[in-house]
């Protein structure tokens, strides 16, 4: 048995996982922009409809998924992988991921929900250092938006502890 084939075809196997990580590592960022930007434009998550345009980086997202997962054996799929060993799945581990899954969904939603609040906030301390010629400096100046420093404070709680359990 040529080894030295066998090591080829092991670094090649590994080459195109590690670019499908790439790629699907890239097609994530994209997708997260749009969502934050949109939260930015709308003040609120987009639902599918507005993702319409968006369409083709989700079906790209989940093609190099699939392929990842082919490529480790998940699911059922033949393994591709001269070296499967290196990619066997772990079930505890995928469940795992699909906790982390929705707690980075959740987590997405609340750094989104404070940067629009935060942004919100530091326009009305700016409009009104403008107005008053001097800082936000008590309960009573924050008296109109009050909601938004509530909401706020509890968000960045809530995005503290899910992160602290990461």
């Amino acid at each position: 048995m040529n080894y030295h084939l066998i090591e080829e075809d092991r670094e090649e196997a590994n080459a195109i996982l590690a670019d499908l990580h790439r790629e699907k590592q890239r097609l994530r960022k994209k997708l997260w922009a749009y969502e934050i930007e949109f939260y930015d434009r709308h003040g609120r998550v987009a639902d599918t409809r507005d993702k319409e345009s968006v369409r083709h980086l989700y079906s790209s997202y989940k093609d190099v998924t699939n392929k990842i997962r082919a490529r480790e054996g998940r699911d059922g799929m033949t393994r591709s992988c001269v070296d499967c060993k290196a990619f066997e799945v772990d079930d505890a581990r995928d469940e795992d991921r699909n906790v982390d899954s929705s707690t980075s969904k959740r987590v997405f939603q609340l750094k989104a929900e404070r940067k629009a609040l935060n942004h919100i906030i530091k326009s009305y301390e700016v409009e009104f250092q403008k107005r008053h010629k001097r800082r936000v400096s008590s309960l009573r100046d924050t008296q109109p938006i009050a909601s938004k420093y509530r909401r706020y404070v509890v968000v960045k709680r809530e995005l503290e502890e899910l992160i602290g359990n990461k």
